[in-house]
């Protein structure tokens, strides 16, 4: 990030926070990306770039919004998924898609395919800013009626997961990242 002079800041207080909105501010930023965020950004944060706030989202969306794509889409038996780079907005990964890749799935533990699915979405973050920079963002529909939401897997989800023969670390995968 520093030989593209890209400033990376971890803040100390809630990113909707008076300190934190601040600091922000003062930045001017053009562009504000999200990558492992866990908090809900609110109207004031998404009003202070002037050219939005995009977000990396390890599924193909509208579906699996929410928490741990990764884990329920193997839970799910999926054939595919994906990772979708959009902007935010006031809901949770509901903004209009930028970038999106599928993925097929073939045996991935959990842990393996979160290294995929953000190697590939680092690549899509860089696109998803070339086309925002260059006014070239064709942006596809995040269609609320074709929407699925998951929440943290409790306890009876895991023991699903793994009756299911999914693993969360597979020391023997033929996978290499």
């Amino acid at each position: 990030m520093e030989k593209h002079r890209i400033p990376h800041f971890q803040l100390e207080n809630g990113i909707n926070s008076k300190i934190s909105l601040e600091y922000i501010k003062n930045l001017k930023p053009e562009l504000l990306i999200s990558i492992a965020g866990n908090q809900i950004f609110k109207k004031e944060l998404l009003s202070i770039p002037s050219k939005g706030t995009i977000n990396l989202h390890t599924a193909l969306l509208p579906k699996y919004r929410g928490l741990m794509p990764t884990f329920w889409v193997l839970k799910n038996n999926e054939k595919e998924t994906g990772v979708s780079v959009f902007f935010v907005d006031e809901g949770i990964d509901s903004g209009p898609i930028v970038v999106q890749r599928r993925v097929a799935l073939n045996g991935q533990s959990q842990r393996e395919l979160i290294i995929q699915t953000k190697q590939i979405g680092m690549k899509c973050i860089i696109e998803a800013i070339e086309k925002i920079r260059d006014n070239q963002a064709d942006l596809i529909e995040n269609c609320e009626e074709d929407k699925s939401y998951y929440s943290f897997p409790t306890k009876k989800d895991v023991k699903e997961f793994k009756r299911l023969g999914k693993s969360f670390i597979n020391e023997n995968s033929n996978f290499r990242h």
